[in-house]
């Protein structure tokens, strides 16, 4: 007999046994549990301000949320939590304007550790605004988390897409 089962991305089960057979007493079995990193991110509330001038703009925001994070007792596993700026969102092609630099500050309530930062931001290069290593577990319910962040020197445009998408993330690894 084999069973496999596979809740949510963070426990695989796997029993396989051998069923007795006729008058066969014995029973064996072998049991295999592998436990994969959990993480999971909910925004409950944003914000969102430009202003702008001489061309360029400046996009301040805000993100409360929850997340259940989950890694290994055995040193496997960790995961990051990041901020990713849409592919669409980049500098107009030939544009002489430099991209545009991002600054973050994140709290978090549960375990991991918050960074603070700023970079040059671009869909190729996401910040990364939090880490979780071996061993961290959050509740059954989530923790929860802020994080605040400031989009300066973006090209200023009008017209769909231009403004830029400010995405939060998280990655299992």
């Amino acid at each position: 007999m084999r069973l496999c089962v596979h809740t949510r991305g963070a426990v695989l089960l796997a029993l396989m046994a051998s069923m007795p057979v006729g008058g066969d007493q014995g029973t064996t079995g072998i049991l295999a549990l592998r436990v994969v990193p959990e993480c999971v991110v909910a925004i409950t509330g944003s914000s969102i301000s430009a202003s702008g001038s001489g061309g360029l703009s400046t996009f301040v925001g805000s993100a409360e949320f929850t997340y259940k994070i989950r890694t290994s007792q055995t040193g496997g596993g960790a995961v990051e939590m990041r901020l990713e700026r849409e592919p669409g969102a980049a500098t107009p092609p030939g544009s002489a304007i430099s991209p545009p630099t991002l600054t973050w500050s994140c709290v978090l309530a549960g375990p991991g550790e918050a960074r603070s930062g700023a970079q040059v931001f671009s869909a190729a290069s996401p910040a990364t605004i939090a880490v979780f290593g071996a061993r961290s577990h959050s509740s059954r319910q989530g923790s929860r988390g802020h994080v605040t962040w400031m989009l300066k020197d973006a090209p200023a445009c009008s017209g769909p897409g231009c403004s830029p998408t400010v995405r939060l993330s998280i990655r299992c690894m």
